[in-house]
């Protein structure tokens, strides 16, 4: 099973996987026929999380498999957290 597949079927049948990139990996691993507790022989073999979670957000990118609002105003709330500390940061180096 290709990553981009395991994705797509756990974005569509878990709601929790949209809102969790923590759940999202683990659900994909579980899916893809890992065990979370994973021999070191089996890490190259093992999707990368980044892999993983950049395919949910290509995925809600397209405007599918939408996380819940109360994540998305969480995220957009971090989101300008960050933005804060990036102005912060551009001030402290001038």
């Amino acid at each position: 099973m290709r990553v981009k597949d395991a994705v797509k079927q756990c974005l569509e049948d878990d709601q929790r996987c949209r809102d969790s990139d923590k759940w999202l990996i683990v659900k994909v691993i579980h899916l893809m026929g890992f065990r979370v507790y994973i021999p070191f022989d089996s890490m190259e073999d093992m999707p990368s999380f980044e892999s993983i979670t950049r395919c949910r957000r290509k995925f809600q990118e397209e405007g599918l498999f939408l996380s819940t609002d109360a994540t998305l105003i969480k995220r957009t709330v971090e989101q300008d957290k960050m933005k804060d500390i990036n102005q912060w940061w551009q001030n402290e180096k001038h």
